[in-house]
């Protein structure tokens, strides 16, 4: 039984890293961060992460400030997690915020306007690569420049709790497709026969333990099993649970009745010529319509909190690279779009480069003397300053990072 993504999407939402920085640009922000206004509808592929884990983007305040307290080397050490403990006017100042960052591939084209102080982007109204009648009045305008189409390529999307639990349900009802090769003869061939789930076993290597069985499923609330690791009695390990799977093509037989004559070698065995491979939000586009709602914030403002309906059914499975070849990019083109965004670097406290630091304790001490130097920055005008808590050193060492070299934070 092939087994291998279904829990892709689930096990990228649990478990993550945490890390938090932004750099300048003179691009607009939205040529980098996916960002859709309430009625706006986008073609978006999301990428899987390299690690098979979502990143977790923790902040403090507005502007967002980025939060130390669970990255590695820190032991738990974040000057806004400290005030935030003693100073409730200090809380609500630097708030603590957490977003679920996906790497997507936006297919919608835009227009920069740049002739103004700030850079406005335009959602161009035509949608194809190459549209055979021009709707677009930017298209169609007399600047060249802002009449110039620009394709969104990757992007990172920031996803609050319920966002990413909407994101997550979509991979679920994915997941009940089959997306094996139908045809021993056509490669590009797509089963897409309803899956349907016959109970779970243990995941760890080796062990195929039944633990919940379909009978368990119809009696039971199931969603706290598996909302964390089992310990299995049968091996000792501890590990997510499988599900076991049948694919329901080319069969009259019930799920129960099929598994049942598999196992026995009978009929079904070879009535159904392949295993069955569940999809994932990973595996086509996906069309995403923006709404939202006016609520209210803590001092009393209104803002529009965001949700996001999905259209799982309007491309095919297919490969990123195939959907970018379709829009006519070549093949380096393509790589530079579908290779993913390194997020560890890239939301690195402050862009600090630890590699230019004499070790780790010379690092954590230059990225939390930079929170304490932004803190005393932003409240010197009351004549308030404050200090790094006892025994947490912030020596004046090493130099700012570029973010030119590469580089990996330790684990």
């Amino acid at each position: 039984m092939r087994r291998g993504g279904f829990n892709a999407f689930r096990n990228a939402q649990r478990r993550s890293q945490a890390a938090r920085g932004r750099g300048g640009s003179r691009t607009p922000w939205q040529s980098y961060i996916l960002k859709m206004d309430p009625g706006e509808t986008a073609g978006v592929r999301v990428l899987p992460p390299p690690d098979g884990e979502f990143y977790i983007s923790k902040t403090h305040g507005f502007p967002a400030q980025p939060c130390t307290a669970d990255l590695p080397g820190f032991d738990g050490k974040c000057v806004y997690c400290f005030y935030n403990e003693v100073d409730r006017d200090f809380r609500d100042k630097y708030y603590p915020s957490v977003r679920t960052v996906a790497c997507v591939v936006d297919f919608r084209y835009f227009h920069w306007d740049m002739t103004g102080d700030k850079p406005v982007v335009h959602v161009c109204a035509d949608a194809a690569p190459a549209p055979k009648r021009v709707r677009c009045r930017h298209c169609k305008g007399t600047n060249e420049e802002i009449s110039k189409r620009r394709f969104g390529g990757q992007k990172r999307w920031e996803l609050t709790d319920d966002q990413r639990d909407q994101l997550g349900e979509v991979n679920s009802k994915l997941q009940l497709v089959c997306v094996a090769q139908s045809d021993p003869d056509d490669p590009d061939s797509v089963c897409e026969h309803e899956i349907d789930i016959l109970g779970y076993q243990c995941g760890a290597e080796g062990c195929e333990e039944l633990i919940i069985s379909e009978r368990d499923m119809e009696t039971h609330d199931i969603s706290d099993a598996l909302s964390e690791e089992y310990e299995c009695e049968t091996c000792g390990e501890t590990a997510w649970l499988d599900p076991i799977m049948v694919c329901m093509s080319e069969t009259t037989l019930s799920p129960r009745s099929a598994m049942m004559s598999q196992k026995l070698g009978g009929l079904h065995a070879t009535a159904c010529e392949h295993d069955a491979e569940p999809g994932s939000i990973f595996g086509r586009i996906v069309e995403v319509t923006c709404s939202g709602r006016q609520v209210k914030t803590r001092g009393g403002k209104e803002r529009t909190r965001k949700s996001y309906n999905f259209d799982r059914n309007v491309a095919p499975w297919s490969k990123v690279e195939e959907d970018l070849a379709a829009f006519g990019f070549d093949d380096e083109e393509i790589k530079a779009i579908a290779t993913h965004d390194d997020l560890v670097k890239r939301f690195a406290p402050f862009r600090l480069d630890p590699s230019e630091y004499g070790g780790e304790e010379e690092y954590v001490s230059a990225v939390l003397g930079k929170q304490l130097e932004r803190i005393n920055e932003r409240i010197k005008n009351k004549g308030d300053h404050l200090e790094l808590p006892d025994g947490w050193s912030a020596k004046k060492s090493g130099k700012s990072s570029t973010g030119a070299a590469p580089w990996r934070r330790r684990k």
